[in-house]
């Protein structure tokens, strides 16, 4: 009888917790919900891109950049907080950036808290989100995912609400051999000498994930950030805005100025061109009042754009060459 009565008792226990689990399941799906979705995510993994100095060992270390827009689809003012799942929970894990991005390209640091326990970055924006109106930021973090003298590591990303679109972009080290990667890319683009090997995805839900291992062969502890540096652009129009920002640039200026105490990539590398804006300095960067000065600014880095455009036009066959070099002319 004490038998029965003690099972009878661990079975309703085992029940209690099972639908008490499904309650708050279900709840943080609500809470999840309550978010707004990405319109795009971009994804940069970057091994042996740059050591940071401030890295303690001498282990190598792969950068991640996470470039998201969020859009308000709703109908009304969007007044909440924004979190983003990041592992910072990882002792080797060292976060280098949580900013957001203005009108004119600039990059401001945000103010954020971290959840170990939950594995997130919050922050809230400043100012309510208008219906459709979007919300640029970057997130940027180093991580050392590698095991003793190998170099192979896996990549795992599970999407934390939905995603209209969103493309994974994997950057070979410089110089590296042997590269291997378990999923067959999109495309693979050339940049200066380094491989970006393109993942594409649309539409993603809540909860879909991406999975890539990695393995390859580098005997040098030269980093891509440290070769790109000793090259010059070409001196045309396609490169024109690569030294800089300033289309009058000649082609003395390397490709990537290490100036900055913090880099970040732009996610038009799908375009096929780099583009990086700094922090000078580590320190916060107050986003600029508007003026004639940034609105000629703004029409310069427009116009740099336009050519961008229209030269990844022209490498996909969309316009000829005679076409590409009038929108080239009308635009000098």
């Amino acid at each position: 009888m004490k038998k029965s009565v003690l099972r009878w008792s661990i079975a309703i226990i085992i029940v209690t917790l099972v639908f008490a689990f499904q309650r708050w399941n279900t709840a943080a799906e609500v809470d999840r919900s309550g978010e707004l979705p990405y319109k795009e995510l971009v994804i940069q993994i970057m091994p042996e891109y740059v050591f940071p100095p401030e890295w303690s060992g001498d282990d190598p270390v792969v950068l991640v950049g996470r470039h998201g827009i969020f859009i308000n689809d709703t109908e009304e003012q969007y007044d909440g907080s924004f979190t983003v799942d990041a592992p910072v929970d990882d002792p080797n894990m060292m976060l280098a950036l949580v900013g957001k991005f203005d009108a004119y390209g600039q990059v401001t640091e945000l103010d954020y808290s971290v959840d170990e326990a939950a594995r997130t970055i919050t922050w809230t924006p400043d100012e309510p989100l208008e219906p459709e109106e979007e919300y640029r930021y970057v997130i940027e973090y180093y991580y050392s995912p590698f095991a003793a003298d190998a170099k192979k590591f896996a990549y795992s990303l599970q999407v934390d609400r939905d995603v209209e679109a969103m493309s994974v972009l994997f950057f070979e080290p410089y110089g590296a051999e042997e590269v291997q990667l378990s999923l067959e890319p999109e495309r693979v683009t050339d940049m200066y000498g380094v491989q970006v090997h393109v993942y594409e995805f649309e539409n993603l839900e809540a909860g879909d994930g991406f999975d890539l291992a990695v393995s390859y062969i580098k005997d040098d502890a030269i980093t891509t950030l440290e070769a790109l540096e000793s090259q010059t652009p070409p001196d045309d129009d396609v490169h024109a805005g690569l030294s800089g920002g300033d289309p009058s640039a000649n082609g003395s200026q390397p490709v990537i100025s290490n100036e900055s105490a913090i880099m970040i990539s732009i996610s038009i590398i799908i375009a096929g061109l780099f583009v990086f804006f700094g922090l000078r300095n580590g320190k916060k960067q107050p986003v600029q009042k508007e003026s004639p000065a940034l609105y000629k600014k703004a029409e310069k880095i427009d116009s740099i754009q336009e050519k961008k455009r229209l030269r990844q036009q022209l490498l996909n066959g969309e316009i000829d060459e005679k076409s590409y070099r009038a929108k080239i002319k009308n635009l000098t």
